[in-house]
């Protein structure tokens, strides 16, 4: 990409399983994420160490559905009324 933007556009048509942002001033970039199962900020913030405390049971989108779902999570074992 030639720029943030061009690669942020394309990093949410992508839309991710897992998004590293290892740049400085990570946490800065965050609002331009539109569509990613988990996000992974700074230069030390790996996505094994994220699946690490994760924990085994977790459920991302992969194939580019995190642009219409979320991760899978307690609240879509919950009955909601």
């Amino acid at each position: 990409a030639n720029d943030t933007d061009a690669m942020f556009e394309l990093m949410n048509l992508v839309a991710p399983e897992h998004l590293e942002i290892a740049m400085n001033n990570a946490y800065d970039y965050l609002e331009k994420v539109e569509n990613a199962g988990s996000v992974f900020l700074g230069h030390f913030t790996s996505e094994p160490i994220g699946d690490y405390y994760a924990g085994a049971n977790h459920v991302l989108p992969t194939t580019a559905t995190s642009r219409f779902s979320s991760a899978l999570g307690v609240h879509d074992f919950v009955k909601r009324i």
